[in-house]
């Protein structure tokens, strides 16, 4: 199958890519389209043919390289994405959040002040060595719903 465009046609097809050279043609073609073109001379139906396997092979070279910039786009986007996942600690709401459930748990183990005091510091010092971080500021956002999960379930070492 073969299709014949005019060079509108074409122009609009162009467009459609969606590129800053696409639209400055596209343009170009509004800014020309009603002036008279003077000495053209007609292609031959092989010549028009060329033309416009040319214009089309130009274009599928151009889609093809776009594709794959996104593609490379996206990836490292991902990468980043992964790298920033890693690094982004508690907001001070998340934090307050690891406080409240902290104290909850400790309340609802002991009464006793002195006792309670005790708790507070072992749980806190759990908290850090399981997670790995020098404060439960230092948790990553990430880790948030396993520190909650760890908190609610955490039963003390021996009381002395």
């Amino acid at each position: 199958m073969l299709y014949l465009w005019t060079e509108k046609g074409a122009w609009l097809h162009a467009k459609s890519l969606n590129t800053d050279e696409a639209w400055d043609a596209y343009e170009i073609l509004v800014d020309e389209y009603y002036t008279v073109k003077e000495n053209v001379v007609p292609l031959s139906k092989n010549q028009a043919l060329v033309t416009v396997l040319r214009t089309t092979a130009d274009l599928v070279e151009n889609t093809q390289a776009i594709k794959q910039e996104q593609y490379e786009i996206r990836k490292e986007l991902s990468m980043i994405n992964e790298k920033v996942d890693e690094q982004i600690t508690l907001t001070s709401g998340e934090q307050r959040a690891v406080q409240k459930e902290v104290a909850i748990k400790v309340y609802a183990i002991e009464v006793n002040t002195t006792i309670q005091s005790k708790l507070f510091r072992e749980l806190h010092r759990e908290i850090k060595n399981r997670f790995a971080v020098a404060s439960y500021k230092d948790i990553r956002r990430q880790d948030l719903q396993n520190v909650l999960n760890y908190i609610r379930s955490w039963v003390p070492l021996k009381i002395s």
